[in-house]
């Protein structure tokens, strides 16, 4: 992220401070497209210009499968969450939890599952039914999401693309909403949001209570402050290309963020 792009951000963030707010849902609309605007100003000159089909904005540089669900995520996100800050992220977020190359099978596929001994992470959000030693269910990530929204009530084929799509919406959107006035920016609640989505918000709160217990550590910016303080293992897993809890949970905002979401500018941000 950038000085100049953070700088924008911020700007955006101090300015909707300064305003009374009122209904979450009207302000976060004004926060959306304030926030998309300073985005644009902040990266114009270095984002990709398009290539592939200049008619649909699908950019040739993206995963196959990708070109065809991107419209239905489109399409949730506008339903779901219109005042949404920036669409790309929910693009790369997709490629990030399915995609161990872009050109794998399991790439942008509806029906990629990750197995390992405690858990079983299913298509394009990697919704995550996890197990106790003896077998039994911990908890089951999509029977919640179910019970949680009516919109998702229908959620009978797990490997549905539509209700899968629906579902990271609706998951980031709720997220966003509830951090969004604990950060100083809008890039550190996004950042949040994901650590939230990837590894649990109890886990954050613990992090931000550390943060704000460590002497110049900010508990309201995730780079370079919360990012660095945590609860989490460190001790390295096989089964997760031996990486630790800790550090899955530190690359997944800068994977999103910094690392895939410049791919999905083009096809997704242009189109709200």
């Amino acid at each position: 992220m950038s000085q100049t792009r953070s700088a924008d951000l911020l700007g955006v963030d101090r300015f909707l401070s300064s305003k009374t707010r009122l209904s979450s849902r009207g302000i976060n609309r004004s926060k959306g497209v304030l926030a998309s605007l300073a985005f644009w100003l902040g990266i114009s000159a270095s984002v990709f210009p398009a290539r592939g089909d200049t008619r649909t904005g699908i950019s040739s540089d993206l995963p196959a499968r990708a070109k065809m669900y991107i419209p239905d995520l489109l399409a949730a996100q506008r339903r779901y969450w219109p005042e949404c800050p920036l669409a790309s992220m929910l693009g790369a977020q997709v490629e990030h939890e399915t995609c161990p190359s872009l050109s794998h099978s399991k790439c942008w596929n509806p029906r990629a599952e990750l197995r390992t001994s405690r858990e079983n992470g299913i298509g394009l959000g990697q919704f995550t039914t996890a197990y106790r030693p003896d077998g039994s269910i911990r908890f089951d990530k999509r029977a919640e999401l179910r019970e949680k929204y009516r919109e998702l009530s229908g959620w009978d084929d797990a490997f549905d693309p539509a209700m899968q799509l629906a579902a990271i919406v609706l998951m980031d959107r709720d997220i966003y909403d509830r951090w969004q006035y604990r950060t100083e920016t809008v890039d550190d609640a996004l950042r949040f949001t994901l650590v939230v989505y990837n590894s649990g918000e109890t886990g954050l709160m613990q992090d931000v209570r550390l943060c704000r217990l460590t002497t110049g550590c900010n508990p309201m910016r995730w780079t370079g402050n919360v990012e660095l303080r945590s609860t989490k293992s460190t001790v390295k897993l096989s089964a997760y290309g031996n990486r630790s809890m800790y550090e899955i949970s530190r690359a997944y905002p800068r994977s999103v963020l910094d690392e895939r979401r410049p791919r999905y500018v083009s096809a997704m941000d242009a189109k709200n």
